[in-house]
């Protein structure tokens, strides 16, 4: 993203990654993490292949411009802003014996307030980071009901 002159960038394949792994690792007896679908599948209780479905972010203004006009400068530092942050992570759940596929879906949302004109790449991370544990938090709640109602 480019916006106000300045760059940001959200990496948050790791993250979630991480964030995955340990949920699943808290709310299942044995987590196996692979980075491709297993050719024989009898040994495994379930197969969940989560992705990133959407990610979307926005800088709200409370009003800098219409303060800019009326009261020059004071009036843009008086302006608060926030970074704000909605991401959507599936999972297609398979389990035996046939493997059908269930997909589940999950959406987190994450707010950080900023200072003036702090449009800061900390602000992003900050209200990144509580979009993807709230949608982590969802979906591993989700699909441990889902194992359970399967079985």
């Amino acid at each position: 993203m480019t916006g106000s002159l300045q760059s940001y960038e959200f990496r948050l394949g790791n993250v979630i990654s991480d964030a995955l792994e340990a949920s699943f690792k808290s709310a299942f007896h044995d987590v196996e993490v692979l980075s491709y679908p297993p050719n024989d599948t009898s040994s495994y209780d379930a197969i969940i292949r989560p992705k990133v479905a959407s990610f979307e972010f926005a800088i709200n203004d409370s009003g800098a411009l219409v303060n800019s006009f009326l009261f020059g400068a004071l009036g843009a530092a008086a302006t608060s802003y926030s970074s704000d942050v909605m991401i959507r992570i599936e999972a297609e759940v398979r389990m035996p014996p046939q493997f059908n596929a269930r997909n589940i879906v999950a959406e987190g949302y994450g707010r950080k307030g900023a200072g003036t004109f702090s449009w800061k790449g900390s602000d992003f991370n900050e209200s990144s980071g509580r979009a993807v544990s709230e949608a982590v938090n969802r979906l591993v709640t989700k699909i441990a009901y889902a194992v359970g109602e399967l079985r």
